[in-house]
């Protein structure tokens, strides 16, 4: 299925750690973030996520068993770009307007080349499923991620006025480079609160 059409773009974070000022409330509102559990009418794809591309079809994308940062499964995001330019995985939560929320996600290089790279996404949507607001990381590319070890990155948002839901992403946009592949496991998504 087609998704995730450019849209605004807003409050775009550096992949580094939390600030002194804030403090972490809550459990993990995703279903399945670290990808133990398959679905069981899509072989190979984790439960309680979609796996989005550009034409529409799951292509490379799977789960994996070899390498996992936290647990047995982490999902191997591979691609090639003679199909797909964009792909990634996505799940929808139900939140509330005026809430702070931090997005994280431990990742390893598996092959990705060139000017290739993902970003963590928060897009902000109303009671109509319409998008009003977009939160990015910054680029996450061959230069700050290993092939040897998982690197955690992060972005925070504030859920603008009207928000009703989120859709939660990583996504894979393809450059210059005809293949590769992305491990991505431990997809954390947590409200924060500034300290009065």
């Amino acid at each position: 299925m087609k998704r995730f059409a450019l849209p605004m773009i807003a409050l775009i974070a550096a992949a580094l750690p939390a600030q002194e000022n804030v403090w972490n409330t809550a459990e993990s509102p995703l279903k399945n973030p670290s990808f133990e559990i398959t679905a069981a009418d899509r072989p190979g794809e984790p439960e309680s996520w979609t796996v989005f591309t550009e034409s529409g079809e799951v292509g490379l994308s799977r789960l994996r068993t070899e390498t996992a940062q936290h647990g047995q499964q982490s999902v191997c995001l591979a691609f090639d770009s003679k199909r797909d330019k964009y792909f990634g995985i996505a799940q929808e939560i139900d939140l509330a307007a005026g809430q702070k929320w931090k997005l994280s996600a431990f990742v390893r290089n598996a092959g990705l080349q060139g000017t290739s790279h993902l970003k963590l996404g928060m897009e902000w949507k109303d009671v109509e499923n319409r998008e009003l607001l977009r939160s990015l990381s910054t680029k996450i590319d061959r230069s700050n991620t290993s092939d040897k070890e998982w690197t955690k990155f992060e972005v925070t948002g504030t859920a603008p006025a009207g928000t009703t839901r989120a859709t939660v992403t990583v996504t894979v946009y393809v450059a210059d480079s005809e293949q590769g592949s992305v491990l991505i496991d431990t997809v954390w998504l947590e409200q924060v609160q500034e300290r009065p």
